[in-house]
Order: structure tokens, then C-alpha cells, then sequence
């Protein structure tokens, strides 16, 4: 049998487990628009966003950088990531 390996990314679109050439098109749209919303966020919401999402940081760490508790960077999270959806599920100027 024929080593498959270099042919992975061919392999998985043919046998329609990869990712295929529009559904690339539409996740490399969709985060650039998520970059947008995120960069028009209010400052602690990117921040609590980015420290906690981007960087993967554990709360505390989170809460610790921003000068504030735990429960309060948590909350921030929470709402946050709530504006951003609901920015997300706006209809984009493109659409």
C-alpha cells in the first residue's frame, strides 16, 4: 500500500473530512470580522477577552492584571463575550 501521508490535506477534502476550499473561504471571513467586533469593543472588554481567551490565562491571573477580584474579571468575561456575540449577530456592512 502507498504511503497517504503526503497527501492528507487532498485525502481529507476528497473524502469530505477536511475542510473544503468554501468552508475555508467562509471561517477566514468570519474571523476577520470577529477581529473587527473585537476591536470594537470598549478596552477592558478586549482585554478581559484577550487575556482570557487569546493567552488562555486562569482567572486569577486574569482578575491579577487587571487590578481587580476574580468574581469581577469572571463577570467582565461574561459580558464581554456577550457584547461580541451580540455584535456578531448583526448583520455585517458587507452583507
Amino acid at each position: 500500500m502507498t504511503d497517504l501521508s503526503g497527501a492528507g490535506p487532498l485525502w481529507q477534502f476528497i473524502s469530505a473530512s477536511g475542510t473544503s476550499p468554501p468552508s475555508a473561504v467562509e471561517r477566514a471571513e468570519l474571523t476577520r470580522r470577529l477581529m473587527l467586533e473585537l476591536g470594537e469593543l470598549k478596552p477592558t472588554y478586549r482585554e478581559v477577552i484577550t487575556l482570557a481567551i487569546f493567552d488562555a490565562l486562569p482567572m486569577r491571573v486574569v482578575a491579577e492584571r487587571m487590578r481587580t477580584t476574580r468574581p469581577a474579571a469572571s463577570m467582565l468575561l461574561i459580558r464581554a463575550v456577550q457584547t461580541l456575540r451580540r455584535s456578531m449577530d448583526r448583520p455585517s456592512e458587507a452583507e
